[in-house]
């Protein structure tokens, strides 16, 4: 089984990082699977999956207020209008000549239907014709507010596009919780769509998550602001009352993680905050994150998709900082994971204060540890899925 796998990352680096995970469980669970991933910016520093290779694309960045920009190593994030028909005309290019050849049994793609400018629709109409690849649209439990996607997807086609060109819909969350179907009024194509459980990690064995920190006194804290691009503020809060903790001799130990795609430094951040290193760790970008998060007692993480699912499988708490813009996907599912499980504290971007965090971090600690357990059968549901007969 031949997959490949689009990622437009035109955000952060959550997508790729799905991509890799999805690779994963695909080339461990089938054992004639191959899966070549198109991805965008955001390629991170993780280890290949077996039987796995990366095409990347010229970086192409939606910056907050939506313009596009081009990523380049000289100079970071920059506008260069004058360059980007030709960046999007190469990824395009690399996109359809990969189609080609790799001649994919499986064609996942990630979020964007249509791709980033609409730079999958030729392959998309190639693989429909062909009638051999089956084309499958994955999309996470909460797209954005409803209103916001309806009014989107209906601008831009994304219905038809749907109808013609895709044979199925994978959505990775539960009917039952989010009515993905309802919220973005998809009946029309309700019959290709599968809700396929939340996306854990499937070498995490739910009933076995404790804490490796054996330490009764000390606790630790994890800090993470996923890609990092825009977690600045977090992370200087959490240095702020890191700090404030040190003063005080609390017995709180930090782990800060910055993100791949963070301008921030640790050099930078140890000189700001004099004295920080006493009780914290500042770590830019690592590969690995489990050890991370089974060594933490409290996690303070925005409420992307792959860290929020990774921690509530783990039985985390969690006390959530949900992005605010451009959209509310991330501030709806802390919301309904509200409603679901019993170890996530909700402090708003506004209300963020290291007074507010103070308190919050207290509450959190004298807590009972979670007990609710979600249901992360998103990857064994792939599996079964892709070995549905088309």
């Amino acid at each position: 089984m031949r997959v490949l796998i689009y990622n437009s990352s035109a955000r952060g680096s959550g997508q790729y990082v799905r991509s890799l995970k999805l690779a994963g469980i695909i080339t461990d669970s089938i054992t004639d699977s191959h899966c070549l991933i198109l991805a965008g910016n955001s390629i991170v520093e993780k280890p290949l999956p077996v039987r796995t290779e990366v095409r990347e694309l010229p970086p192409i960045h939606k910056s907050i207020v939506g313009d596009f920009v081009i990523s380049t190593p000289s100079s970071g994030l920059e506008k260069q209008a004058s360059d980007l028909p030709q960046a999007f005309a190469e990824r395009k290019r690399i996109i359809d000549d990969t189609i080609k050849a790799f001649d994919p049994d499986v064609f996942l793609v990630d979020s964007r239907p249509s791709g980033l400018n609409a730079e999958l629709m030729d392959g998309l109409r190639r693989l429909s014709s062909s009638q051999k690849c089956k084309t499958v649209l994955m999309l996470r439990d909460i797209v954005d507010d409803p209103a916001r996607v309806r009014k989107r997807w209906a601008h831009e086609g994304t219905y038809e596009l749907i109808d013609a060109l895709y044979d199925d819909v994978i959505i990775f969350g539960t009917q039952c919780v989010y009515d993905a179907i309802e919220a973005y009024q998809m009946s029309r194509s309700k019959t290709k769509v599968s809700f396929l459980g939340l996306l854990g990690d499937p070498c995490v064995d739910a009933s076995e998550c404790k804490t490796s920190n054996t330490d009764a006194a000390l606790r630790r804290i994890l800090v993470t602001v996923g890609g990092g691009f825009d977690g600045d503020r977090i992370v200087d809060v959490a240095c702020e009352y890191a700090l404030r903790a040190g003063d005080e001799q609390r017995n709180l130990e930090f782990d800060i993680v910055l993100g791949s795609n963070s301008h921030l430094c640790a050099q930078d951040l140890t000189a700001r905050y004099v004295g920080l290193t006493r009780n914290t760790r500042i770590i830019e970008h690592t590969p690995d994150f489990s050890a991370l998060m089974m060594n933490a007692n409290v996690a303070i993480s925005m409420c992307g998709y792959n860290t929020i699912c990774e921690l509530v499988q783990r039985r985390k708490k969690i006390i959530g900082i949900p992005r605010s813009h451009p959209g509310r996907e991330q501030t709806i599912r802390a919301e309904f994971l509200t409603k679901t499980y019993n170890g996530i504290w909700v402090l708003r971007e506004p209300e963020l204060t290291t007074a507010a965090l103070a308190t919050l971090i207290d509450t959190v600690l004298a807590a009972p540890e979670p007990q609710v357990r979600l249901e992360m059968s998103g990857a064994s549901n792939l599996v079964a899925f892709l070995l549905t007969p088309r």
